[in-house]
């Protein structure tokens, strides 16, 4: 005989669940495990036992016998629909608190975390995006055959310098709810650096002077009373010239006495040709 199987749990909804959400969990799940899209060797026998559960839940002459069943192995209520004493499903997160520690302003960081169920079945999973400075940015399940183990995948992106901020991630299984609490705190923002001192200019050789060229004299511009002083000057030598030349000419100057007994001055020409006299109104020829 073969062992009594959970339907419900393998469905994984609610044993009052609604025919619509019975057949909603199970396209669901054949999605995920039909041997065409899942390559997992334990894919064909879950579907297998998946659409087992399927025909039994799916059809109310056959619910209704297998619930009975199912009431004397759990206990609980007397028909489909009716208050059974099951247990919830009960979300589970780790880790429930995550921080981002000594971030900078615009910088990213990922990390996850895990939602586990720690209590009955469950039809629907759920849980939100912040969408502020942390985000949800992926999900997978942890195993080829079952939708948990979930982790979720976190993004933080760095506040303002010094700033810091707490967000709360809800997550939950039908209507059973926890929450994740995810905190921030960013550096302090640093302190100015000091200006660099200006390096000294590197030190040089130092030259020697050029020497310096005597100074050329400076010509000496001379006034107008001093060039005609020169001028004059330069006429007397001249003339003095003039006259030792006119006496080295061989022409001679003689005192002679006139007949009356008067002393006369005579010019004698060097050859003797021509006798001139002198006297104090001028000049007169004698012959």
């Amino acid at each position: 005989m073969a062992a009594f199987e959970d339907y419900y749990e393998i469905l994984q909804v609610h044993p009052s669940a609604e025919p619509e959400v019975i057949e909603a969990a199970y396209k669901k799940l054949a999605q995920k495990y039909h041997p065409d899209k899942n390559k997992s060797p334990t894919a064909a026998e879950k579907m297998k036992r998946i659409n087992a559960a399927h025909d039994v839940l799916s059809d109310p002459v056959q619910r209704k016998r297998y619930h009975a069943e199912w009431l004397q192995r759990k206990g609980g209520g007397s028909k489909p629909g009716g208050t059974y004493a099951l247990n919830p499903p009960k979300p589970v997160v780790k880790p429930s608190r995550i921080r981002f520690a000594n971030m900078e302003p615009g910088k990213t960081k990922r990390t996850s975390f895990i939602i586990q169920n720690a209590g009955g079945p469950y039809t629907r999973i759920w849980f939100s995006n912040p969408n502020s400075w942390v985000r949800v940015v992926d999900y997978r399940s942890m195993t080829a055959s079952e939708e948990l183990p979930l982790e979720v995948v976190i993004e933080a992106r760095g506040l303002d310098w010094g700033e810091s901020a707490t967000e709360h991630i809800r997550v939950k299984l039908d209507e059973e709810e926890t929450t994740v609490t995810a905190e921030i705190q960013t550096k302090p923002k640093p302190a100015a650096k000091p200006k660099p001192k200006p390096k000294p200019p590197p030190k040089t050789k130092r030259q020697p002077p050029p020497a310096q060229s005597s100074p050329k004299p400076k010509r000496r511009r001379f006034k107008p009373a001093v060039l005609t002083i020169a001028s004059l000057a330069v006429v007397s030598v001249l003339l003095v010239i003039g006259i030792d030349m006119y006496h080295s000419r061989q022409d001679k100057i003689v005192f002679m006495s006139d007949r009356d007994g008067s002393e006369e001055l005579y010019l004698i020409n060097a050859d003797g040709s021509n006798l001139v006299r002198l006297s104090y109104t001028g000049v007169e020829g004698v012959g």
